[in-house]
């Protein structure tokens, strides 16, 4: 492999490198996601890829099917109320990002992509963040009752960088 000066400086580009991805989500319960979520993390070759797993709530179907190296973080919050909970997994994302210093982070689920985004901006890493939405915003306005959220949440994606 030839690596050019620029190269030098790509954090995706390295010889003797394992790359720290960070995946968010809401728990291994037993959906489609979550199980193609699992595939993709015990499938990762850990020559070159180091796979953390942060879930809101620990269990489910799937987390028995993790292979015996990932240990998940869990950001449940015992705080009653949604804004609460979501503002201390927000805290203790930021805190979990600064840690692992992930090389990118990967957010699974529409009410997981919110946090993960401010989480991402507040911790001021430049690992890029990749947000799956499985969910489509027709099913989200019947889940909340609202049209707002689905612009809400694209008003805090960001936008590929040229």
């Amino acid at each position: 492999m030839v690596c050019s000066d620029k190269d030098l400086n790509d954090p995706f580009v390295s010889i003797h490198h394992t790359y720290k991805i960070l995946f968010v989500c809401s728990s291994l319960g037993g959906g489609g996601a979550e199980r193609a979520l699992v595939n993709i993390i015990n499938h990762l070759n850990r020559s070159k890829f180091q796979p953390h797993l942060a879930l809101f709530q620990m269990g489910g179907e799937f987390i028995s099917d993790l292979l015996p190296d990932i240990h998940p973080y869990e950001l449940n919050s015992r705080k009653n109320g949604f804004t609460k909970r979501n503002f201390s997994r927000i805290l203790d994302l930021i805190r979990l990002i600064r840690d692992l210093e992930p090389t990118l982070i990967v957010s699974i689920n529409w009410q997981v992509n919110l946090v993960t985004i401010i989480s991402k901006r507040l911790s001021n890493t430049s690992a890029p963040l990749v947000i799956i939405e499985q969910i489509a915003p027709k099913e989200v306005r019947k889940l909340i009752g609202s049209d707002r959220y689905s612009g809400l949440l694209r008003s805090f994606y960001i936008q590929k960088q040229m």
